[in-house]
């Protein structure tokens, strides 16, 4: 895997520091747990990808988009590209969310 080194805004490590952290690290340690960003970015997905559908399908229909939308906007295959991306290694888990993987 080739490594991109990202930088990222100090302003902005508080955001990424949260979104990386689950509900279970939080109950242990304090702080913000990653819920209320993944409620929005669940909306954002949906809305990027409707709208790529939309445009290179032009003559679907609407179940047509929706399966299409469904296939791509779902746990297991966006838990699938967290894990080809390794992103894993940057979550921070309680330690029984850490022990079941």
């Amino acid at each position: 895997m080739r490594m991109v080194e990202v930088k990222i805004p100090q302003q902005d490590w508080a955001l990424y520091i949260q979104a990386l952290t689950h509900t279970s690290h939080a109950e242990e340690h304090g702080g913000e747990h990653n819920e209320r960003l993944e409620f929005m970015g669940d909306a954002v997905l949906q809305l990027a990808a409707s709208d790529l559908l939309w445009r290179r399908f032009p003559g679907a229909r609407e179940g047509e988009l929706s399966r299409m939308r469904r296939l791509v906007v779902n746990n297991r295959f966006l838990a699938t590209l967290a894990r080809e991306r390794e992103l894993g290694v940057l979550l921070r888990l309680g330690r029984g969310e850490a022990r079941t993987g």
